[in-house]
């Protein structure tokens, strides 16, 4: 006989928070927070930020990227971004590729001296996310998953861009 599962205890929110989905937003911010927090921590010997860490991994995972792409899967300004990059072409991290076709599109891609600072911060990085998430009950972090799928695909309206988001990859076709 199989048993029924126990339905999980309701939440009981904190005095302040009327409804549970103000209360899932505080907790996703700090729960971000201090990850990030952690981060930082870890990734300064290295001589790096979380963003900059996140821009290094957008360029190794796109394989070469744009400034818009980058942009877009950062959600760091054009500006803020424009001089990172700078500095990453300064210190040997960068590569600037202009295609034939098009002088005014700029691709970039990172160098080997790039890619290795990359994989010494994805060390740090997957360090920090196991000891974030270990000791999470079984199918606990499956079920975060598909929430957190679920709560970005109600924020991104435009059907290209949330399954470019979800796949963190350029989908079928990406612009600048």
């Amino acid at each position: 006989m199989r048993e029924t599962p126990t339905p999980p205890t309701p939440v009981t929110l904190p005095p302040g928070f009327r409804e549970p989905h103000d209360y899932a937003g505080y907790l996703l911010q700090l729960a971000a927070r201090l990850r990030e927090d952690a981060l930082e921590a870890h990734l300064a010997p290295l001589g790096l930020t979380v963003a900059r860490g996140h821009i290094l991994g957008v360029i190794r995972r796109l394989k070469a990227c744009t400034m818009g792409e980058l942009a877009f899967f950062t959600t760091i300004d054009r500006t803020t971004l424009t001089r990172i990059i700078d500095q990453f072409f300064a210190q040997g991290l960068v590569e600037r590729h202009t295609p034939a076709g098009d002088r005014r599109k700029v691709t970039l891609s990172l160098t080997a001296k790039g890619r290795g600072l990359h994989q010494r911060g994805i060390a740090a990085i997957a360090d920090i996310n196991r000891q974030v998430f270990e000791g999470a009950p079984e199918g606990a972090l499956d079920h975060a998953l598909r929430q957190l799928q679920a709560t970005i695909a109600a924020a991104v309206p435009d059907a290209k861009q949330r399954e470019m988001l979800l796949t963190f990859s350029r989908g079928t076709e990406a612009s600048d």
